[in-house]
């Protein structure tokens, strides 16, 4: 477990720090059932929530009833078992192979898989040193040209966290 994941704090409504909250819902769901994660899989585990939580601001509605904070809670706890059953495979209906996983095996290699993509070296060193540009917020917000709701944006926005 890395102490922090992103490079600063991403705030959204009135939650302060969305990685604390995700580390939170792991740590409380881990305690509930007597399970533990290796360092590697509860850090992803992490960067899955905190992309699902941003995923989950953009559908909140603030003039509910309810504080995007309880929301967001309620949700992640649920979707703790998504990632669980990507990582390890769900075996309910049959599946035996654990999830096949597609992780980059060299930063030469194209991030996107296709033979002319940007590497991933090329993508990490691409930064321009400002944290706040650099940010996790501010790759969110540049993703779409203010249209985040397209299938494709949400795509990258999951390998962005994964």
């Amino acid at each position: 477990m890395t102490e922090r994941l992103l490079n600063g704090r991403l705030a959204l409504f009135d939650v302060t720090d969305v990685e604390a909250l995700c580390r939170k819902v792991i740590d409380v769901q881990l305690r509930k059932t007597h399970a533990h994660l290796r360092p590697n899989d509860f850090d992803d585990a992490v960067a899955f929530l905190v992309g699902t939580a941003y995923e989950l601001s953009l559908r909140y509605d603030p003039s509910r009833d309810i504080a995007f904070s309880t929301y967001c809670w309620r949700i992640l706890r649920l979707r703790i078992v998504d990632f669980y059953r990507t990582r390890f495979s769900d075996r309910r209906f049959g599946g035996d192979d654990k999830a096949a996983v597609d992780f980059p095996h060299s930063l030469d290699a194209p991030a996107d898989g296709h033979a002319d993509g940007d590497s991933l070296g090329s993508t990490l060193s691409s930064g321009t040193g400002d944290p706040a540009a650099d940010s996790f917020a501010g790759s969110l917000r540049a993703l779409g040209g203010g249209n985040r709701q397209t299938a494709e944006d949400k795509a990258i926005i999951r390998r962005l966290v994964a």
